[in-house]
Protein backbone atom coordinates (compact mmCIF):
# COMPACT_ATOMS: atom_id res chain seq x y z
CA UNK A 1 0.00 0.00 0.00
CA UNK A 2 1.54 3.51 -0.70
CA UNK A 3 1.55 6.48 1.85
CA UNK A 4 1.22 9.80 1.70
CA UNK A 5 5.10 10.08 2.10
CA UNK A 6 5.31 7.96 -0.95
CA UNK A 7 3.00 10.36 -3.17
CA UNK A 8 5.69 12.90 -2.56
CA UNK A 9 8.77 10.89 -2.82
CA UNK A 10 7.07 10.10 -6.41
CA UNK A 11 7.15 14.09 -7.00
CA UNK A 12 3.33 14.29 -6.70
CA UNK A 13 3.17 18.36 -7.25
CA UNK A 14 6.29 18.83 -9.72
CA UNK A 15 7.73 16.17 -12.75
CA UNK A 16 11.14 15.43 -13.08
CA UNK A 17 13.27 18.49 -14.97
CA UNK A 18 12.51 17.75 -18.60
CA UNK A 19 10.34 14.31 -17.45
CA UNK A 20 7.37 15.49 -20.19
CA UNK A 21 4.83 16.67 -17.30
CA UNK A 22 3.80 19.60 -16.39
CA UNK A 23 4.62 20.97 -12.71
CA UNK A 24 1.88 19.60 -10.53
CA UNK A 25 1.16 16.88 -12.97
CA UNK A 26 0.53 13.61 -10.85
CA UNK A 27 2.75 10.90 -11.50
CA UNK A 28 0.11 8.04 -14.04
CA UNK A 29 -1.42 11.11 -14.83
CA UNK A 30 -2.21 12.27 -18.01
CA UNK A 31 -1.12 16.07 -18.69
CA UNK A 32 -3.79 18.75 -19.14
CA UNK A 33 -4.24 19.36 -22.87
CA UNK A 34 -6.83 22.38 -24.73
CA UNK A 35 -7.58 23.25 -20.77
CA UNK A 36 -9.11 20.08 -20.10
CA UNK A 37 -8.39 18.42 -16.73
CA UNK A 38 -5.70 15.48 -16.57
CA UNK A 39 -7.20 12.30 -15.57
CA UNK A 40 -5.91 10.03 -12.60
CA UNK A 41 -5.48 6.97 -14.56
CA UNK A 42 -4.98 3.43 -12.52
CA UNK A 43 -1.48 3.88 -12.05
CA UNK A 44 -1.94 6.63 -9.21
CA UNK A 45 -3.93 4.40 -6.40
CA UNK A 46 -7.32 6.60 -5.77
CA UNK A 47 -6.83 5.69 -2.27
CA UNK A 48 -3.62 7.73 -2.27
CA UNK A 49 -5.05 10.67 -4.23
CA UNK A 50 -7.97 10.77 -0.90
CA UNK A 51 -5.51 10.72 1.44
CA UNK A 52 -3.35 13.18 -0.26
CA UNK A 53 -5.74 15.53 -0.75
CA UNK A 54 -7.25 15.33 3.41
CA UNK A 55 -3.84 15.93 4.49
CA UNK A 56 -2.69 18.82 2.09
CA UNK A 57 -6.52 20.35 2.86
CA UNK A 58 -5.19 19.92 7.02
CA UNK A 59 -1.74 21.34 6.15
CA UNK A 60 -3.51 24.34 4.83
CA UNK A 61 -1.43 24.20 1.17
CA UNK A 62 -4.05 25.59 -0.71
CA UNK A 63 -1.69 26.01 -3.85
CA UNK A 64 -1.26 22.21 -3.35
CA UNK A 65 -4.87 21.77 -2.90
CA UNK A 66 -5.42 23.39 -5.90
CA UNK A 67 -3.71 21.23 -8.03
CA UNK A 68 -4.83 17.74 -6.83
CA UNK A 69 -8.54 19.80 -7.52
CA UNK A 70 -7.77 20.01 -10.93
CA UNK A 71 -7.38 16.43 -12.19
CA UNK A 72 -10.54 14.56 -13.38
CA UNK A 73 -11.10 11.27 -11.19
CA UNK A 74 -10.89 13.12 -7.78
CA UNK A 75 -13.86 13.62 -5.90
CA UNK A 76 -13.61 16.20 -3.67
CA UNK A 77 -16.74 14.91 -1.33
CA UNK A 78 -15.41 11.41 -0.97
CA UNK A 79 -13.89 10.59 2.06
CA UNK A 80 -10.11 10.44 2.53
CA UNK A 81 -9.36 7.61 4.67
CA UNK A 82 -7.01 9.50 7.30
CA UNK A 83 -6.01 7.03 10.16
CA UNK A 84 -7.14 9.76 12.61
CA UNK A 85 -10.32 10.61 10.93
CA UNK A 86 -11.25 8.24 8.10
CA UNK A 87 -14.92 9.84 7.87
CA UNK A 88 -13.41 13.45 6.85
CA UNK A 89 -13.42 14.39 3.61
CA UNK A 90 -11.07 17.30 2.23
CA UNK A 91 -13.23 20.06 3.61
CA UNK A 92 -13.78 18.78 7.08
CA UNK A 93 -10.19 18.51 7.08
CA UNK A 94 -9.52 22.16 6.04
CA UNK A 95 -12.53 23.21 8.44
CA UNK A 96 -11.50 21.66 11.25
CA UNK A 97 -7.42 23.02 10.90
CA UNK A 98 -8.90 26.86 10.35
CA UNK A 99 -7.75 27.21 6.87
CA UNK A 100 -10.11 29.58 5.17
CA UNK A 101 -8.50 29.87 1.92
CA UNK A 102 -9.04 25.98 1.54
CA UNK A 103 -12.07 25.61 2.81
CA UNK A 104 -13.29 28.99 0.47
CA UNK A 105 -11.48 26.70 -3.03
CA UNK A 106 -13.17 23.67 -2.20
CA UNK A 107 -16.66 24.93 -1.58
CA UNK A 108 -15.90 26.27 -5.08
CA UNK A 109 -15.20 23.78 -6.58
CA UNK A 110 -18.35 21.91 -5.72
CA UNK A 111 -17.45 20.78 -2.15
CA UNK A 112 -20.89 20.10 -0.14
CA UNK A 113 -20.97 22.45 3.25
CA UNK A 114 -23.20 19.61 4.63
CA UNK A 115 -22.01 16.02 4.46
CA UNK A 116 -21.63 14.69 7.74
CA UNK A 117 -18.65 13.03 9.22
CA UNK A 118 -17.63 11.35 12.61
CA UNK A 119 -20.97 11.90 14.97
CA UNK A 120 -23.01 13.39 12.36
CA UNK A 121 -20.78 16.41 12.62
CA UNK A 122 -20.69 19.07 9.61
CA UNK A 123 -17.76 21.14 8.96
CA UNK A 124 -19.37 23.94 10.54
CA UNK A 125 -19.33 21.84 13.56
CA UNK A 126 -15.72 21.35 13.09
CA UNK A 127 -14.83 25.13 12.74
CA UNK A 128 -17.19 26.17 15.66
CA UNK A 129 -15.37 24.24 17.90
CA UNK A 130 -11.91 25.47 16.82
CA UNK A 131 -13.01 28.84 17.98
CA UNK A 132 -10.60 31.09 16.48
CA UNK A 133 -10.36 33.89 14.01
CA UNK A 134 -9.04 31.55 11.45
CA UNK A 135 -11.67 29.18 12.29
CA UNK A 136 -14.47 31.78 12.24
CA UNK A 137 -13.43 32.82 8.71
CA UNK A 138 -14.01 29.11 7.69
CA UNK A 139 -17.42 29.43 9.39
CA UNK A 140 -18.01 32.47 7.56
CA UNK A 141 -17.49 30.63 4.13
CA UNK A 142 -19.50 27.22 5.05
CA UNK A 143 -22.45 29.51 5.97
CA UNK A 144 -22.62 31.10 2.73
CA UNK A 145 -22.60 28.19 0.91
CA UNK A 146 -25.78 26.47 2.54
CA UNK A 147 -24.06 25.26 5.82
CA UNK A 148 -27.24 24.79 8.89
CA UNK A 149 -26.42 27.13 11.47
CA UNK A 150 -28.53 25.69 14.14
CA UNK A 151 -28.23 21.91 12.36
CA UNK A 152 -27.06 19.21 15.84
CA UNK A 153 -24.73 16.80 15.52
CA UNK A 154 -25.68 13.19 16.77
CA UNK A 155 -25.16 14.27 20.46
CA UNK A 156 -27.74 16.58 20.12
CA UNK A 157 -24.98 19.86 20.11
CA UNK A 158 -25.21 22.62 17.51
CA UNK A 159 -22.20 24.53 16.32
CA UNK A 160 -23.30 27.46 18.79
CA UNK A 161 -22.86 24.92 21.52
CA UNK A 162 -19.52 23.76 20.74
CA UNK A 163 -17.82 27.13 20.01
CA UNK A 164 -19.01 28.08 23.25
CA UNK A 165 -17.00 25.44 24.61
CA UNK A 166 -13.97 26.53 22.26
CA UNK A 167 -10.51 27.86 23.64
CA UNK A 168 -10.75 31.18 21.93
CA UNK A 169 -14.90 33.13 21.25
CA UNK A 170 -14.95 34.55 17.31
CA UNK A 171 -16.79 31.46 15.96
CA UNK A 172 -19.41 32.06 19.25
CA UNK A 173 -19.48 35.51 18.33
CA UNK A 174 -19.90 34.83 14.84
CA UNK A 175 -22.89 32.48 15.17
CA UNK A 176 -25.07 33.90 18.71
CA UNK A 177 -27.17 36.07 15.87
CA UNK A 178 -27.41 34.01 13.48
CA UNK A 179 -28.37 30.53 16.09
CA UNK A 180 -31.44 33.48 16.63
CA UNK A 181 -32.35 33.61 13.42
CA UNK A 182 -35.00 31.01 11.48
CA UNK A 183 -33.57 28.32 9.46
CA UNK A 184 -35.71 26.58 7.10
CA UNK A 185 -32.72 24.36 5.96
CA UNK A 186 -31.89 23.32 9.78
CA UNK A 187 -32.29 19.30 10.08
CA UNK A 188 -31.14 17.15 13.11
CA UNK A 189 -28.15 15.16 12.38
CA UNK A 190 -30.24 11.74 11.92
CA UNK A 191 -31.94 13.14 9.40
CA UNK A 192 -29.12 14.60 7.37
CA UNK A 193 -27.14 11.12 7.65
CA UNK A 194 -30.39 10.03 6.28
CA UNK A 195 -30.13 12.24 3.52
CA UNK A 196 -26.58 11.51 2.99
CA UNK A 197 -27.81 8.05 1.25
CA UNK A 198 -28.34 10.00 -1.58
CA UNK A 199 -24.54 10.41 -2.17
CA UNK A 200 -23.07 7.87 -4.56
CA UNK A 201 -22.98 3.85 -3.43
CA UNK A 202 -19.70 2.98 -1.86
CA UNK A 203 -19.19 6.40 -1.10
CA UNK A 204 -18.33 6.05 3.09
CA UNK A 205 -17.40 2.23 1.83
CA UNK A 206 -14.43 2.33 -0.27
CA UNK A 207 -11.68 -0.52 -0.31
CA UNK A 208 -9.52 0.50 -3.33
Amino acid sequence: MHSTKDVFSLRLWRGPAGGGREPGALPGATPKRGGSPAAVTPNFPAQVVRRTLGEVAAAGRVVLLEKLADFRGVEINERCDLDAAPLHNALHCAAEGGHADCVRLLLKRGAWAYVPTHGGRSALHLAAAGGSEAHAECARALIAYGAEVAATDLAGHTALSLANTAPEPACARLLAPLTALPNEYSAPAAVRMRDASRLPLGFYDRSN
